[in-house]
């Protein structure tokens, strides 16, 4: 008599989501490599054309990997069609989709989510946006947070060049400031110095 193996159904579907999921990362990938093929200097490249061309094109490849997780784990809340006003429980129909894209140190992410407004609390949410803790504005928390770092170290001027060189996203000297400073506003006074 042979052993057979119990496989919960748990472990099918996190099999399945992971190989759907490296399906799509493999096409994505496939599609950059168009692109790093067509953007290579023919012939035999020097290395350093090698690297400026794929830093060039870095963040179309990590930011796309990002986006393909993003889409493939959240789909079902990108085709929510009604969901519960959060103050008064009314059943709400979706609107949109909406078209947001955020820029993270890895590249750029499109999102397209549904769009929920109550009439009544006059009130309206993105459900995708809070479930993955997406900012307000178009610098996710990581570009902030290592903006303020590079900010509070040198310059503002500097340290938006060597940011936008290092990082390959250009924010402002001002922008580099504003942050800094709502960065800054955000902390309290943990203890008192002697």
């Amino acid at each position: 008599m042979s052993c057979a193996e119990v496989i919960s159904l748990d472990q099918v579907r996190a099999r399945t989501h992971w190989t759907t999921l490296r399906q799509q990362l493999h096409e994505r990938f496939d599609r950059w490599l168009d692109r790093l093929e067509a953007a290579l200097p023919e012939g035999e490249p020097a290395l350093g054309q090698v690297s400026e061309t794929i830093w060039a094109l870095r963040q179309q490849l990590t930011g796309g990997v990002a986006e393909t997780i993003v889409h493939h784990t959240y789909s079902e809340e990108q085709q929510r069609s009604h969901m519960p006003c959060p103050t008064c429980t009314r059943l709400l129909p979706a609107r949109g989709p909406v078209h947001r894209c955020v820029e993270t140190l890895v590249g750029v992410v499109a999102l397209e989510r549904p769009y929920f407004y109550c009439p009544g609390c006059r009130t309206g949410t993105y459900p995708l946006d809070e479930a993955l803790d997406v900012s307000a504005g178009r610098f996710q928390r990581d570009v902030q947070q290592a903006a303020v770092d590079l900010a509070t170290e040198i310059p503002y001027e500097t340290a938006s060049t060597l940011f936008g060189r290092l990082s390959g996203i250009m924010v402002s000297s001002e922008r580099m400031h504003t942050v800094t400073h709502q960065v800054g506003a955000g902390l309290g006074v943990v203890g008192s110095i002697r």
